[in-house]
């Protein structure tokens, strides 16, 4: 639909046209009558050949055929008008000198040189050289150079053709014309071969081009409307127009009982059982085609200039390769193919059929996509690797994958075999759950409303077993509430042996029930973004609350940071496990032996601790025997994995997990109605701040330390949910708006960091979000009368409707999805 769309699109725009350089060009007439026009007007009063205007004349006619036979009668006129000397360069001001500006034919005055005093030929037996007279044009202030080492004359004129000034020109250096030159005269030695002396424009010599003259750019007809007969200029004659995938129009003119000979021309036989197309259509050189035709096609290749290179022939999908040099080519086709259904394509495989259609340039850029079309712009995000566990059922929603997430007029389906299992797609989903290990090629594919394939692409499904292997590992999980909420670190230890999490906090509270398992240890902080985990020292007016503080931003100096003075008042005066919030904070009651519920200083300090002191607005470091005040310059700080491990004393992971994004990206607005930036572009700026080209984003950094610390530690990075909860939520959020910019946000992370050479790193992507179901997969409540359309319709019956309560988190079913998909990735690479 989109390709339909957009081709419409492009073919009623208004089009100015240009005059192409090449010859085969449908306003070759209109050339040729100015060509007639000049010899008529001038061929009385003027002399020397008129062979390079008819001949541009001619040819121009001779090309032009297709859209008028009339330009061969126009050229044939200048020609007679012209005689055998019409037009000296002198006398049309139509026509100048091409690249080479000295004229070897011209009228040549042997035994000559131009006198440097006052420019006048002064003849001599004794003079070695020729002074060549006619007024050549130039341009003024403009530098000129020489093939010659020899020394050449250029004598100046201005445009009463009134002598300026003299100069010599050789190969070793270039000259500059005056202000007020319009023409030249060359003196020239006998040492000199005048038959390849170029001048030229510039300050280097380039290769040699023989003198001939142009028609200026002022000659050219001025080519309207109301000049072209209706349908005169096609598409394949212009410059503007190239075709979309298929490069074959059978909307062409065709020669019947007709192929293509040895030398590429067109040959008649009332025996030939096909036909042969009379256009030229454009070709790339060196380049890969192939034919939907299992019958023989004969494709014949031509050069820039129309000349034959060579033939071939596309049979039984097999591809063809056209030579270097082509730019056209011509086709033979056997009366038995249907031409309608025919494709001709760049490519080695034969893909669907597409109806011929022409683009502008090189095809529509993203820009005239998105003005003309933007609403129906779609693309899926896919990482290279899907992370699966036998026996278990995986999910894999399209509204994640999809980026029109909320639209009718697309859909995706899955196909693929993998672990025993063949997926099965529905319309929301796609589910796979495998009865063996393995690894096998998932493809996605997006239909248009016309279920046409718009987009394809395909992951690897890598299958393993939940039970093994066993090894001894420990995990720490970086992120925000997600994780504060506890439900995806249970279902982890639950779901895979012999896992370990580590962090400096711990939940004993999962949502109202006591948890009484493995310490769930962690680095969640609700609220938080990535930039916080680098820049968070003080207690926060607002925001990330009890949180507080980062324990993985360290000073540079010897310093131990270990949090402020509100954060532990917060957690000394909570019971472990009595609340949500204080359950995070373990290392208050564990930590330094535990905080001071009216000061928030340690009960044992270790030398070198330093805190910020709330109440006292500064930093204190123990000394050993005492608190004492510090100023530190807190922009030295940075993110330090090696420290955080040393002071915080938790033990060192094998596998860190990366689990921000939320709170990063899924406040961006939509667009205004001043035209401000939408979500998708605020969230691809914000992703600036992830990563940068130079490695100086928050993520950059975040990998630079802890592989500086061990490079051998695995660190996934989660691909960003996007947030499906649906628009019909309590509070009344703009989800689609939110969508949009964790989509951009999933693709940003996915580019960057999703191949294989950062695997070989140990880096990998994670996508856990297309697991949570964006329909069942949160919790929702019944809001009373909510649908009645006006509130005091007293006779109207109560309607109920169920909203999404929490349109940011899942429900406790939905975070368990994306826990079974992290354990499949932890499983897979641990």
């Amino acid at each position: 639909m989109i390709r339909k769309l957009v081709s419409a699109m492009m073919l009623a725009l208004t089009m100015t046209f240009v005059v192409p350089a090449h010859a085969d060009d449908p306003v070759a007439i209109g050339i040729a009558n100015r060509a007639l026009t000049i010899a008529n007007g001038t061929a009385s009063a003027v002399a020397g050949s008129a062979a390079a205007a008819a001949s541009a004349a001619t040819n121009a006619a001779t090309s032009a055929t297709n859209a008028a036979g009339s330009a061969t009668n126009a050229a044939s006129s200048a020609t007679a008008a012209a005689s055998s000397a019409a037009i000296a360069q002198a006398g049309a001001a139509s026509f100048v000198p091409a690249k080479n500006k000295f004229n070897a034919v011209g009228t040549k005055l042997a035994n000559a040189q131009i006198r440097d005093d006052n420019g006048q030929i002064q003849t001599n037996a004794a003079f070695t050289g020729s002074v060549y007279t006619d007024y050549q044009p130039i341009s003024p202030s403009t530098a000129y150079a020489s093939n010659n080492g020899a020394n050449v004359k250029l004598s100046w004129y201005d445009v009463n053709k009134t002598w300026i000034s003299n100069v010599n020109i050789s190969s070793a250096a270039s000259v500059t014309s005056p202000s007020n030159a319009a023409f030249v005269r060359f003196g020239v030695d006998n040492s000199i071969n005048a038959a390849t002396l170029q001048i030229e424009p510039g300050t280097v010599a380039t290769a040699y081009e023989a003198y001939h003259v142009v028609l200026s750019s002022a000659a050219l007809p001025t080519i309207g409307t109301s000049n072209l007969a209706s349908g005169a200029v096609t598409i394949p004659n212009t410059a503007f127009f190239t075709p979309g995938k298929n490069k074959f129009d059978a909307s062409q003119p065709y020669t019947a009982t007709a192929q293509l000979n040895g030398s590429g021309q067109i040959s008649v036989n009332a025996a030939f059982a096909g036909v042969v197309y009379n256009t030229y259509f454009p070709a790339l050189a060196n380049t890969s085609y192939i034919a939907n035709a299992a019958s023989n096609v004969t494709i014949a290749w031509y050069n820039s200039a129309f000349a034959y290179i060579s033939a071939g022939s596309s049979n039984s999908g097999l591809p063809i390769i056209s030579p270097a040099g082509a730019a056209y080519y011509r086709i033979g086709l056997p009366n038995s193919l249907d031409r309608s259904n025919f494709q001709f394509e760049i490519g080695s495989v034969v893909t669907y059929f597409e109806p011929y259609a022409a683009v502008i340039g090189n095809g529509p850029t993203a820009a005239q996509i998105n003005a003309a079309l933007r609403w129906a712009a779609n693309d899926l995000s896919l990482p290279r690797k899907e992370y699966l566990l036998k026996g278990v059922e995986n999910n894999l929603y399209h509204r994640t994958l999809q980026r029109r997430w909320s639209s009718d007029l697309f859909s995706t389906r899955m196909t693929g075999t993998v672990g025993g299992a063949t997926i099965l797609s529905r319309d929301r989903y796609s589910r796979l759950t495998p009865t063996a290990t393995g690894s096998a090629t998932l493809t996605a594919t997006l239909y248009d409303g016309e279920l046409d394939p718009v987009v394809i692409k395909s992951t690897l499904a890598i299958v393993t077993d939940p039970a093994t292997p066993t090894n001894a590992t420990n995990v720490m999980m970086i992120g925000d509430s997600f994780l504060d909420i506890g439900v995806i670190m249970k279902t982890v230890v639950q779901t895979i042996p012999n896992v370990t999490l580590v962090g400096t906090r711990k939940v004993t509270n999962i949502q109202g029930t006591t948890w009484s398992g493995q310490d769930l240890r962690f680095e969640g902080r609700s609220g938080a973004t990535l930039a916080y985990l680098f820049t968070a020292i003080k207690s926060p007016s607002s925001g990330v609350g009890a949180s507080g503080f980062s324990p993985f931003i360290q000073p540079t100096s010897t310093y131990n940071f270990i949090g402020n003075t509100n954060s532990w008042k917060t957690a000394a005066a909570q019971t472990p496990g009595a609340s949500f919030v204080a359950s995070l904070f373990s290392a208050a009651q564990t930590f330094r032996g535990g905080f001071s519920s009216s000061t928030g200083y340690p009960a044992t300090p270790q030398t070198n601790d330093l805190l910020w002191d709330d109440s006292q607005n500064g930093f204190y470091y123990w000394n050993g025997s005492a608190w004492t005040a510090v100023t530190l310059d807190t922009t030295t700080w940075t993110f330090n994995f090696a420290k955080y491990l040393s002071v915080w004393g938790v033990t060192a992971p094998n596998i860190v997990y990366v689990a921000m994004g939320v709170n990063d990206f899924q406040s961006a607005a939509p667009r205004d109605v001043a035209g401000n930036t939408g979500p998708v572009v605020q969230s691809r700026n914000l992703f600036a701040g992830w990563h940068t080209s130079g490695g100086t984003g928050y993520m950059d950094q975040l990998i630079a330390s802890v592989q500086a610390y061990n490079a051998n530690i695995k660190i996934g990075i989660l691909v960003p949910s996007v947030l499906s909860a649906d628009m019909s939520n309590v509070v009344g959020r703009f989800t689609r708006s939110m969508n949009a910019a964790m989509w951009e946000a999933r693709k940003q992370v996915i580019s960057t960091w999703d191949s294989a050479s950062w695997e070989a790193q140990n880096v990998y992507v994670v996508d856990c979000g297309r697991a949570i179901d964006p329909t069942f997969g949160y919790t929702t409540s019944t809001v009373a009368n909510d649908n009645l359309p006006f509130a005091q319709y007293a006779d109207s019956p109560a309607l109920n409707d169920n909203k999404i309560l929490d349109s940011i988190h899942p429900s406790a079913g939905g975070f368990t999805q994306y826990g079974v998909a992290l354990a499949a990735f932890l499983q897979a690479v641990r």
